[in-house]
């Protein structure tokens, strides 16, 4: 599909060409780099508009797959109540969404997303967009994806008494360590991550609603903690 102005002009799967003339707005998804342990690969959109007339309105939309064909699956986005609607596409998919209303403010937002965050909107480092689109013309939302770039964390534990090399410590003397994680001062809640005990082998941790785990740890042992996010304290 390609669109001038308000003119968008696809090639149907009948091998009929369309042509509609339309306000409306265009969302495109695109990522840098493909991450091979997401089997989904789906990324959500909110938007929401301004117009309180948009409220409970439901309008055509049409989607296109990776290779440029029209899906017919799916043909309307409803707005609720709120003026908030959502649409979903995969990498190299975008969607028109038509007779929109001239001069309204629809913003639009990707959730978050476990493989990936928002590099840029039409070539801009931003988090969000609002488009308001003129009468027959189309505003378009571009949006390129990158991976979330992972980490690991490891914690050693080393106890060191006051008679020194002469005391040994005993093996089964365990200690609780508490690890809290947080992004942007917000805790990291509900998450999990694999993760490997230097005795006991692999296992795996889950934050609470504090994003907080713990950890028993004797002396020498130590526990990692794999593919923690970028961001992430």
């Amino acid at each position: 599909a390609v669109h001038v102005g308000g003119i968008v002009v696809w090639l149907g799967n009948n091998g009929v060409v369309s042509v509609a003339e339309e306000t409306g707005i265009e969302i495109a998804k695109t990522v840098s780099e493909v991450v091979p342990e997401d089997t989904n690969g789906e990324f959500t959109f909110m938007i929401v508009s301004d117009e309180t007339a948009d409220a409970g309105q439901t309008y055509d939309a049409i989607f296109f797959d990776a290779n440029g064909n029209e899906k017919t699956d799916i043909t309307t986005v409803t707005f609720d109540e709120n003026g908030e609607a959502s649409v979903t596409l995969k990498a190299n998919e975008n969607v028109y969404i038509l007779g929109l209303t001239a001069g309204a403010g629809y913003t639009i937002t990707e959730n978050e997303n476990e493989y990936y965050n928002v590099a840029a909107i039409n070539g801009e480092s931003v988090s969000s967009i609002t488009l308001t689109p003129d009468e027959g013309t189309i505003g378009r939302a571009a949006f390129v994806n990158a991976p979330i770039e992972k980490g690991n964390l490891t914690v050693n534990k080393t106890v060191v008494h006051d008679l020194g090399a002469n005391y040994v410590i005993p093996s089964d003397l365990e200690f609780t360590i508490e690890v809290q994680l947080s992004k942007d001062g917000s805790p990291v809640v509900n998450k999990s991550y694999s993760a490997a005990h230097s005795v006991d082998g692999e296992t795996s941790v889950t934050t609470d609603q504090n994003g907080m785990f713990s950890v028993e740890l004797a002396d020498g042992e130590q526990f990692t903690v794999y593919g923690i996010e970028a961001g992430i304290v």
